[in-house]
């Protein structure tokens, strides 16, 4: 059975696409000043917003190894949206080695 599930991870990780989808969060429209204030006081929405941006270069210079570090920041919190996206980091190797 490990080897079944084994493998099905792994054709799906062969077939994820090689961007990100960019969701909609609670702090989509809010100043870039405003996130990165609420997410160094560990607010995850604000974390998963400012990875984001990070990833797309939104109001910051594109920078995939700081979007890794800080979704990391927001699925350490069990943010639904950060904890799906990380794993589609680590298996496309975005802001990291692919793993």
């Amino acid at each position: 059975m490990k080897k079944i599930i084994a493998g099905l991870v792994l054709l799906a990780a062969g077939t994820v696409c090689a961007e990100l989808p960019i969701p909609k969060t609670e702090f989509n429209k809010v100043s870039l000043e405003l996130v990165e204030r609420s997410a160094g006081e560990g607010n995850p929405e604000a974390q998963f917003e400012l990875a984001l941006r990070y990833y797309a270069g939104h109001q910051v210079v594109k920078n995939e190894t700081v979007s890794f570090e800080w979704m990391s920041k927001s699925a350490g919190q069990k943010h639904p949206g950060a904890l799906a996206l990380l794993s589609q980091m680590y298996a496309e190797g975005i802001g990291v080695s692919a793993d």
